[in-house]
């Protein structure tokens, strides 16, 4: 549905109307509301939400709606698809990271707190044994480095 990632929320709502499917999987396990998610299209996230779009499917990678979203910065869909029950700790295949792995090392600092003050587990630990925290240390991500620590990051 390529209305998702473009953003138009009408088109996505006229072509559920004349029968797509919601949760549709593409070569690589996508969905509309990863690319709806990853592209910070919050109507068109809305809009697949209420047209019951599953909240947590899962690509290729094991990536959700919820690691683009955060991998990309984009807190208001974050906070949408948080509200409306999605996981908050899935871990991807390539390190067993979590959108807050996601979020600090691409130095996302409102999404890792958005993320964190929604209840994210704080510290967990990817196949390499590597916090967030740790992630944002070592790629010299200093502001969300200060943040995860004064909020018990290890």
């Amino acid at each position: 549905m390529k209305y998702a990632e473009e953003g138009c929320a009408g088109g996505v709502l006229i072509a559920l109307k004349a029968g797509a499917n919601v949760n549709h999987k593409d070569s690589v396990l996508d969905t509309p509301l990863h690319y709806a998610a990853g592209a910070g299209r919050l109507s068109v996230v809305q809009a697949l939400v209420s047209a019951g779009a599953e909240l947590n499917p899962r690509n290729s990678d094991l990536w959700s709606p919820l690691h683009w979203a955060a991998a990309r910065g984009r807190l208001s869909v974050v906070q949408s698809l948080v509200i409306t029950g999605a996981e908050l700790n899935p871990k991807d295949s390539y390190c067993l990271n979590t959108p807050l792995h996601w979020a600090a090392y691409r130095r996302h600092l409102s999404v890792v707190q958005g993320l964190v003050c929604a209840g994210a587990e704080l510290n967990p630990k990817d196949k390499l044994g590597c916090t967030p925290l740790a992630l944002a240390k070592f790629y010299g991500k200093h502001q969300v480095q200060a943040w995860l620590q004064v909020h018990g990051g290890q």
